[in-house]
């Protein structure tokens, strides 16, 4: 029983720092059935001892996974099923990132507390008259449920009569593009781990905001969000509901006169991407084709990654034929996890910061070429950076690095800027406006709707300060499948796998 009482310490001790999250019944009943000897008539049988230590190994692991901060199995299954195994590669990489000696001289360490203490004292009992302490101080900690829902409620009640009505008024003038640049693994906790949060790329930018909520961890439902800016948040669920039309940003667009374009540097295979563009995000115009454009990175599933400012150039090149003004959709996975050199055999042996940061620092400087072939063009451009979500860079005692089930602060956070190129702002100095208020998708909708009907790019077309006054403001509420984070005053709560939920520690939100 040395390993059973090892197994229930180190729960016990996880759970106090907050890496698991100990389900105190279940973990006593499985302590109980531990305990509970067999009949001496089947005990002298070997095949039957092996098969119940067999069996309890097997329980032991569902229930650590049903106690970790995890998605539920059946889901995580579903997933593998859906999009497969990624290259063996990125699954040693991956593997490595968990790896620490500190950690294997504490375990090996507390084995033998255990089993010294199991010399003198039964671990297994002892533990669970711990696990029967904890229960009232786990009670005592956990927020209210009922007021926490009501919040959320709430939340979604009142985004659901927002909407920002892309529409063109008599005095507007469209004789600009709109650049969307979404962007793949990019938050500012991520940004900030390899030392690039003061990036000159970001001072490029008129409008910088800093506490821009993408809500989601996953590149599908953040693309659905982003093409559906123009109405308010919705639940995950309702991400793959039809909406009314008002609210596909891209159509309304094209509605007032913008020729859409779309532009992958992926072949949109992986997740299903590009059926969903089209299914949930109403993105009917099919991506350019990229057979002259270098593939000079590889996906962590092996598929071609290509060049970034390549795509952009040819995607300009294509547009200059075209006298409408335009309006392009633009998606980068160059910063995706497992994302590696073409001709880099031994990538995956490599630092995974260190990887990033000449990554990014190349996606950043590949943008900044293209904001000076616009500028070069004479062309008046309006340019929307906004990333998808973080790469979980850092890591966390709930979530470890790379993982994004959780839609922790540090993955939704991302960096989100709007850029005018042309008539009146090519070499001017460039004052930035910084927002700091809690925002997300609907503030960029509202943005595009204030320079369409007053054109930034006309001499009497300065921003009024009301436009800014009046950005819709949006409560930092995350999600993902299964797991929700939602923030109240300075505090975040995570609600994952069941009804509770959890104030999430200063570490985490930081």
């Amino acid at each position: 029983m040395l390993i059973w009482g090892f197994y229930f310490v180190v729960k016990i001790i996880l759970n106090f720092k907050g890496v698991l999250r100990l389900d105190i019944p279940w973990n006593i009943a499985f302590a109980l059935f531990l305990l509970l000897p067999l009949p001496k008539w089947l005990d002298k049988h070997a095949p039957v001892r092996w098969a119940r230590g067999l069996f309890s190994a097997a329980l032991a692991v569902l229930l650590l996974w049903h106690d970790s901060w995890l998605p539920p199995l059946m889901d995580a299954i579903a997933l593998v099923k859906q999009q497969g195994l990624p290259q063996k590669d990125y699954i040693i990489n991956f593997a490595s990132r968990y790896y620490d000696d500190k950690m294997v001289s504490w375990a090996l360490g507390l084995l033998l507390a255990c089993y010294i203490v199991n010399r003198f004292v039964r671990l297994v009992p002892v533990t669970v008259v711990a696990m029967m302490i904890l229960i009232p101080v786990n009670m005592m900690a956990a927020p209210d449920s009922k007021e926490m829902n009501a919040s959320v409620e709430g939340f979604y009640e009142g985004e659901s009569t927002r909407v920002i009505d892309l529409k063109k008024s008599d005095a507007g003038r469209l004789n600009f593009d709109i650049v969307f640049l979404h962007v793949c693994s990019l938050s500012w906790d991520d940004l900030k781990e390899v030392g690039m949060e003061n990036h000159p790329f970001f001072k490029q930018f008129q409008y910088l905001y800093r506490d821009f909520d993408s809500v989601t961890t996953y590149s599908g439902p953040a693309m659905i969000r982003t093409l559906k800016s123009d109405c308010g948040q919705v639940p995950h669920s309702a991400i793959y509901n039809d909406m009314p039309k008002e609210c596909y940003t891209m159509n309304s667009l094209e509605r007032i006169g913008f020729k859409p374009w779309v532009a992958l540097n992926h072949n949109g295979v992986y997740g299903e991407f590009a059926k969903e563009m089209v299914k949930f995000g109403h993105l009917t115009t099919p991506p350019m084709n990229l057979a002259a454009v270098p593939a000079n990175q590889r996906m962590f599933d092996d598929s071609p990654v290509h060049d970034d400012y390549g795509v952009l150039e040819q995607w300009w090149e294509a547009r200059r034929g075209s006298d409408k003004p335009a309006v392009l959709y633009y998606n980068t996975v160059s910063l995706h996890d497992g994302s590696h050199w073409a001709t880099d055999r031994t990538w995956f042996k490599k630092d995974r910061k260190a990887l990033y940061h000449e990554f990014s620092s190349k996606l950043l400087d590949d943008f900044t070429r293209f904001f000076t072939l616009l500028e070069k063009s004479g062309r008046n451009v309006v340019v929307v950076f906004v990333p998808e979500h973080g790469i979980a860079l850092r890591g966390s005692t709930t979530q470890a690095p790379g993982l994004r089930d959780i839609p922790l602060p540090a993955i939704t956070n991302v960096p989100v800027g709007i850029k005018l190129i042309g008539e009146g702002f090519n070499g001017k100095p460039l004052h930035q406006t910084v927002i700091d208020k809690p925002t997300s998708y609907l503030a960029i909708a509202h943005q595009l709707s204030s320079f369409i009907n007053r054109n930034p790019f006309d001499a009497d077309g300065m921003i009024p300060r009301r436009m800014l006054d009046e950005l819709p403001s949006t409560e930092h509420v995350a999600e993902n499948q299964s797991a929700k984070v939602l923030r109240s005053g300075q505090k975040y709560y995570l609600l994952a796998k069941d009804t509770r939920w959890v104030e999430l520690q200063k570490s985490e939100t930081e």
